[in-house]
Order: C-alpha cells, then sequence, then structure tokens
C-alpha cells in the first residue's frame, strides 16, 4: 500500500500537459480545486473539460480527462432530455482528449447495479476461487410486474434469504438511489416494491434503460464493522473501517431505511456508517478490529479493476460472521478519496501514467 507520495515521481515529460476534468455540480467539484494546486507544483494545467473544448490551442497539447458525470448519465438513461443532450456533449469533448481516464461505457456498467453485482460475480469466480473472499447472494427484480409469490419463489432458486437489502438498480443520480433498505419478510419487500413504482411514478419517469428494476441481496451479519477499500490505479490500496450496526442488537420493523447520503441522520436510529473511532460515544466498539491483510486487498482491487475496466474504486466489504470471509457488499467509482493520503498526488501521478502506456 502506498500512502505517500513523493512529488517528484510524477515529474511529467517536457511536452505541455493539460489535464481536463469534468464532474458532477456536487461535491466531486471540491476535489478538482484542491487537485489544482498539485498540478500547479508540476506545471500543469488543470481546466474544466466544457471549456477546454473551446479553446483556440485545443490540438497543441497533449490532453488527459479524469471525469465523473454519473449524475447526467444516470438522468440520461431516465429520459431526461436535457442531461441526454449535455451527455452527447461531454462524450464529443473526451474524443478530442489523448488519454481518458476511466472509460465512459465501463462507468455506465458501474451506475447499474445489476451489471455491476453481475461483473462482481464474474470476477470472485476467475481464476483460482479466493479463499477470503465470497460471493454474496443477490438477485434483480422488477417491482413493477412479478407478483410476492413469483419473487419467493426465485429467491429460492437464486439462494437469497430473509433478512435482504433492497437497493434500486440505479446506483445513483437520484435521491431514492441512496435508499437502502433492510426487508425482513416477503410482506416488507412488497411494500418496498410499491413504493419504488410510485415514487418513480411520481417523477414522471415512464421510460428508463434501468426498466423497474430493484436489487435484493442477502444481508451479511458482521459484527457492526464495514471496511471502505480505496483504489486509484495499480498501487494505491487504502482500507478505512467504518462504523456499521448489527440487526441482532435491535428491535427493527419489517422495513429499516438506511441514506447512505446521510449519515448522522442514521445514527440517530442505529450506529451506522460513521468514522471508526474513538471519539463515538457508546458506539459499541468490537472488543478487536481485524483489518483485511493487503494481500487480500490486493487480490481483491485487481480482480475488481481487470474485470470492471475502472481503475478509481470505492469498495465495501465486511466479514461474514458465518463463515469468516469477507463480503463484498458494493462497488462504486470515483468516491470523494477523503480519507486517502495525498489522494490528488495519487490519481495525478496515475493518469500521467496511462498517458505513458500510449
Amino acid at each position: 500500500m502506498r500512502d505517500r507520495l513523493s512529488l517528484d515521481e510524477m515529474t511529467p515529460d517536457a511536452e505541455t500537459i493539460v489535464l481536463c476534468y469534468s464532474s458532477n455540480a456536487k461535491k466531486q467539484r471540491t476535489f478538482f480545486e484542491d487537485m489544482s494546486k498539485v498540478c500547479e507544483q508540476q506545471s500543469i494545467r488543470l481546466v474544466d473539460l466544457e471549456q477546454w473544448r473551446k479553446a483556440d490551442d485545443v490540438h497543441a497539447h497533449r490532453t488527459f480527462c479524469v471525469h465523473k458525470r454519473t449524475d447526467d448519465l444516470v438522468a440520461a438513461q431516465l429520459g431526461d432530455v436535457a442531461a441526454e443532450q449535455r451527455v452527447r456533449v461531454f462524450r464529443a469533448a473526451l474524443d478530442q482528449c489523448d488519454v481518458v481516464v476511466d472509460a465512459i461505457s465501463a462507468v455506465e456498467d458501474m451506475i447499474d447495479r445489476q451489471r455491476m453485482y453481475t461483473m462482481l460475480d464474474t470476477a470472485l469466480a476467475a481464476g483460482v476461487e479466493p479463499p477470503a473472499l465470497q460471493r454474496v447472494p443477490w438477485m434483480a427484480v422488477d417491482a413493477r410486474t412479478e407478483s410476492a409469490e413469483q419473487i419467493a419463489r426465485r429467491m429460492q432458486i437464486e439462494n437469497v434469504s430473509f433478512p435482504v437489502t433492497v437497493k434500486t438498480r440505479v446506483a445513483c443520480g437520484t435521491s431514492w438511489s441512496h435508499l437502502i433498505r433492510v426487508v425482513s419478510d416477503i410482506e416488507g419487500l412488497v411494500k418496498v416494491a410499491r413504493e419504488h413504482i410510485r415514487t418513480r411514478d411520481n417523477d414522471g419517469i415512464r421510460r428508463s434503460a434501468f426498466g423497474d428494476g430493484i436489487v435484493l441481496q442477502d444481508w451479511v451479519p458482521h459484527s457492526s464493522v464495514v471496511f471502505k477499500v480505496y483504489s486509484i490505479g495499480e498501487r494505491v490500496y487504502h482500507v478505512e473501517p467504518r462504523r456499521s450496526f448489527t440487526l441482532e442488537a435491535h428491535s427493527w420493523p419489517a422495513v429499516f431505511v438506511i441514506n447512505s447520503q446521510d449519515q448522522k441522520e442514521t445514527l440517530n436510529a442505529h450506529p451506522s456508517i460513521e468514522e471508526f473511532g474513538d471519539h463515538i460515544a457508546n458506539a459499541g466498539r468490537p472488543a478487536s478490529l481485524e483489518v483485511p491483510s493487503m494481500q487480500i486487498i490486493q487480490d481483491l482491487v485487481m480482480r475488481i479493476q481487470a474485470h470492471s475496466k475502472l481503475s478509481l474504486l470505492g469498495i465495501d466489504i465486511a466479514k461474514d460472521e458465518r463463515t469468516g470471509r469477507y463480503a463484498v457488499l458494493d462497488v462504486n467509482y470515483f468516491p470523494t478519496f477523503r480519507s486517502v493520503p495525498d489522494a490528488h498526488a495519487h490519481l495525478l501521478q496515475h493518469v500521467l501514467h496511462q498517458g505513458s502506456r500510449v
């Protein structure tokens, strides 16, 4: 694991290099504001992709691009006409860049949870079975057309059992994509499916590449700790333990809702998804914290990078109390990297390294 990076390692070639960025309008913009300082130290121009594509000297320099436009990609697939136009312009701008991190087609796979979990199954099954990692049973459901009986029958076939976590098929870009529901029985699942359809209808969504999909995933008992694994290219793996919760420790209704974007509010109900540390009062800290070995992390990251074709990843894993193996719960593209030391320098080095391969 590389946690500290010397800027001398990143010295670019003598040619003038321009690093373009294109991002969601939310928190990711602050990431690039901070990255401008690292680029300035290396005499690299950091510019917004939209501004760069209109410049007179756009072809006079070697141009790299790093991006996170997942909100627009989702909105376009949900039928937003304005987003569709923005994505067309974005794709055209990417075509003018010499090096792009990462391929937009691979990012589109990651924003669809059904495609993402299919990729994850393939990654974990490839080559020699990883003894320390395990697949979490899951299945996709069409919330509008499948009956409770059909869902229950398929759950038996797919080896998915209650309690389950229920997520929307779309992984980001909407407020409801960040709501994760823990469901105890078929009645609770039917309630969630109906709510999902009502939300979509109220939003006026009729045409969508995602259909009316939700994804069910086995609940993994994991001793109140989830590990966040961050990867930037081939050499940087950072592991951060986070607070989670256990179902056994609390009485809970048929449907328990977690908002992954509103962590502090979640803490009011359960000690959930907060940074793991001594500053948490009465958080029920486990007696011991067993962090996965770097060998496990490297195997996991290399598998997912190889099969997702993505290099900027956030991966959620937890140790299954029943098996002692690490279950992969979720994967997302280009997280904030807020807790990764020297993340901006690592990213710049990775982008320049990709350019050296072209």
